[in-house]
This record gives structure tokens, sequence and C-alpha cells, in this order.
């Protein structure tokens, strides 16, 4: 088994990527959580490509 935490990660990026108007909800109804969001969906989703690809190899 290998450990893995990529520098770039956080916590949150495990969370789906966030909807349209995302960011801007969470500014208004939760500031501080707005950081959720912050990233962008294409930085979200290149995120979760790497933890993808880590556990698929992990299982080849």
């Amino acid at each position: 088994m290998t450990y893995m935490e990529p520098e770039n990660l956080s916590h949150f990026d495990f969370l789906g990527v966030c909807k349209p108007g995302g960011l801007a909800i969470l500014q208004a109804e939760e500031p501080e959580d707005a950081f959720i969001c912050a990233d962008g969906v294409e930085e979200r989703m290149a995120d979760q490509a790497i933890v993808i690809e880590a556990v698929l190899a992990a299982f080849q």
C-alpha cells in the first residue's frame, strides 16, 4: 500500500465539482466556506484526476 499526500490537494477536493453559481451562493450564505469552490471546476477536476490515477495504479 502506498501513502499519498499531494501538496496541491486539500481535504475538500474529494467533493464533487461546484455547480455554476456555487461560489456566489457560498459567499452570500456561508462566507467562511467559500474557499471550497474558490478553485473552480477545472482545477477540482484536475485534482480529482490525480487521485483517480493513483487509485487505479494501486489496483493494477
